[in-house]
């Protein structure tokens, strides 16, 4: 909507249709070009500030900062840097950022830049090959560079990894980077340490104006009132956003009149400046009596001293916030100003014929003026007439002789009369504006209804499609999971399958095994021939056995910690079972003054399976009557009596123990 607003500004000002510039490409001249667009379009962003049609507020103060003297300083900056402007000196500058590895981004889709530096490059090698030739014929064979073929071609390559490199951090030094990467560039670094001289750099710009909030605050009654009317071309060029009525008085006075229809339509009067001109205090008294009488009719009204009033900053600010300037001025020796109006009076009278303002200068302003002074002074008395010169409307003047009642009788009189022609026309005004925007309104709602209804018909025909292939890509679908849930079954059965046979064929190739623990770490302590003797002497065997291999377990080990397991393969089965038999009988075995102890080599899952057992195993232990026994891989054979019952799984073999051999062997 800002955008719209801005650019029907721009239209009704005759401006070039031009959008504010946010950032510049180059990093160079952001605050001139900024700048530059700004006051092309600053009576655009003038007028669009005070459109009604912009919900989002924007802060008035921050164009009401900049004064005559900002903008003349500006227009001084801008004049002097259209001196360096220029094709060469924007050449340049592109192709020192396209240098600089901390913006080089920016000119990634500029070919003819990247050629332009290429072309520099070529012609500085030239120069360079024809300057060294005097010096030594050879130069161009001990340097590739100077080979203007070879150098093409380097360049080339070098441009293209610079390219696809990506960029560094803003913070980084551009000149260290570049010196640290000559052997990876050796011509791009030689040419851009003579750009470097120009460093890329970023100037934060002020956001006077800011495209996505340009509006002033709606009032109370919501009304879409174009108040760029009320504001001339000339004005928008030196005025300021429109400032407050008055810190004491921020509320605006709301006069509601009765439509034909029934319905009411809201119209604001911001209030009443009544200005005195005094030198005896008679003005002052009057023009607070008149705004105590102001005030009783329910609008705001504010009393200032003339002297205290900035004529040059602040009265053409009058002309658009719809309020009513009175002036109560006295005179004084031969009609001239009081001492505290003559500033006032001298800027009036010097402005009135100021090309600078021109005539239409205070156009829209709403006024009244009473003079005062002492009916002796036939010549002098009640001469308060201002110099209509610059456009503004009198509400209307007088010179007679009254009292202090009839002159506030008078004045509110005529206060009441312009506020009924005034709040007349501006509803007469915003009836007819507000029937032209409900009907433009009624007929966009209508357009878009229709184009809303034909493009939501076409999307629910599309989505009637989709339905349907989606229901037949289902069935498809469905289909193909139900038979991948067939594969997947049958593979698992397989895999079940194999497993088992792995798990069989490990516990076979290990039955000729044999673990022993407690052997001491020391050199060649775990070889077959000492575990042959180890067996033969802690089992008190009459012959050797034979060891096929041996080797410690294959975690690591340091001094002080347990021995590892050794694990040793029999040559023959039958000497596997024979070892374990004769420890279990002799156990505790002992060997070199150490006790060690021999099992089997069970699988990882076969001795999970088995030491699932272990607290069944330790209830029936030393039990009269109750034999029991592990057997291959983990099953549980327990005896009592004549009964005799096997276990696969631990928890029912132990349920059995609780409730069946525990009570009977009591």
């Amino acid at each position: 909507m800002a955008k719209t607003v801005l650019q029907e500004k721009q239209a009704i000002l005759k401006l070039p249709q031009n959008s504010l510039i946010l950032d510049v490409r180059t990093r160079w001249n952001s605050l001139h070009l900024m700048l530059e667009r700004f006051l092309e379009q600053y009576p655009a962003i003038q007028a669009a500030s005070l459109d009604q049609r912009l919900r989002k507020p924007m802060e008035r103060d921050r164009l009401a900062r900049f004064t005559d003297e900002d903008l003349r300083r500006a227009e001084d900056f801008i004049r002097l840097m259209r001196r360096y402007q220029s094709d060469e000196i924007r050449s340049f500058l592109e192709e020192a950022t396209a240098l600089d590895p901390r913006f080089k981004q920016k000119m990634d889709d500029n070919a003819a830049i990247w050629d332009r530096i290429k072309g520099k490059f070529l012609v500085k090698n030239l120069t360079d090959s024809e300057k060294s030739t005097d010096l030594d014929s050879n130069a161009s064979l001990q340097n590739p560079q100077n080979d203007p073929i070879g150098g093409a071609d380097q360049v080339e390559k070098e441009l293209h990894m610079y390219k696809a490199m990506p960029r560094i951090v803003t913070s980084d030094d551009a000149a260290a980077w570049w010196w640290n990467m000559k052997t990876t560039y050796p011509c791009l670094s030689d040419m851009a340490f003579s750009y470097l001289c120009v460093q890329a750099s970023s100037t934060p710009s002020e956001r006077v104006f800011s495209t996505a909030a340009t509006g002033l605050e709606k009032g109370p009654s919501g009304s879409q009132e174009d108040e760029i009317e009320l504001v001339s071309p000339e004005s928008c060029a030196r005025g300021r956003a429109a400032k407050s009525f008055s810190k004491d008085v921020s509320p605006l006075v709301s006069k509601a009149v009765k439509r034909s229809e029934g319905s009411d339509v809201v119209v604001h009067l911001s209030g009443v400046k009544i200005f005195y001109g005094s030198q005896t205090g008679t003005a002052k008294g009057f023009a607070k009596e008149l705004s105590e009488e102001v005030k009783a009719l329910g609008i705001p009204a504010e009393v200032i001293d003339i002297k205290d009033y900035d004529p040059d900053d602040r009265l053409s600010d009058e002309c658009t916030n719809m309020s009513v300037c009175v002036f109560l001025v006295a005179t004084y020796t031969d009609g001239t100003p009081t001492v505290n109006a003559e500033w006032f009076c001298k800027w009036l009278e010097e402005a009135s014929t100021d090309f600078r303002y021109g005539k239409t200068y205070l156009k829209g302003l709403r006024y009244a003026v009473f003079g005062l002074g002492n009916s002796v002074y036939v010549g002098h008395y009640n001469t308060g007439t201002p110099a209509n010169r610059n456009g503004a409307s009198p509400v209307r003047t007088e010179a007679t002789d009254m009292t202090a009642e009839k002159i506030k009788a008078d004045v509110l009189s005529s206060l009441r009369g312009d506020l009924a022609n005034m709040l007349r026309e501006e509803v007469k005004n915003a009836l007819a504006k507000e029937f032209r925007l409900l009907k433009s309104e009624l007929q966009a709602v209508r357009s878009e209804i229709t184009t809303n209804t034909i493009a939501i018909r076409a999307e629910m025909d599309q989505m009637k499609g989709d339905i349907k292939d989606v229901g037949e890509g289902l069935s498809t679908w469905s289909d193909e999971v139900n038979s991948l849930q067939t594969v997947a079954t049958n593979l698992k059965s397989q895999v079940k399958e194999l497993q088992e046979k792995c798990e069989d064929m490990e516990g076979r190739m290990r039955r000729g095994n044999i673990r022993i623990v407690g052997v001491d770490e020391q050199p060649d302590s775990s070889t077959p021939e000492a575990i042959s003797k180890l067996l033969k002497e802690a089992l008190h065997l009459d012959r050797d056995i034979k060891i096929d291999r041996s080797h410690r377990s294959l975690m690591k080990w340091k001094p002080g910690d347990r021995p590892r397991v050794i694990i040793a393969k029999l040559h023959n089965d039958g000497d596997a079972a024979e070892v374990l038999r004769r420890a279990q009988d002799r156990a505790p075995l002992n060997y070199n003054g150490k006790r060690i102890s021999s099992f089997p080599d069970y699988t990882n899952n076969v001795a999970k399976a088995r030491a699932a057992f272990t607290d069944v195993r330790k209830m029936l232990r030393g039990r009269q009557g109750v034999r029991y026994g592990l057997l291959f891989p983990a099953r549980m054979r327990i005896s009592v009596g004549d009964e005799e019952k096997e276990f696969l799984d631990p928890a029912k073999a132990l349920e059995y123990v609780l409730k069946k051999v525990i009570p009977e062997t009591e």
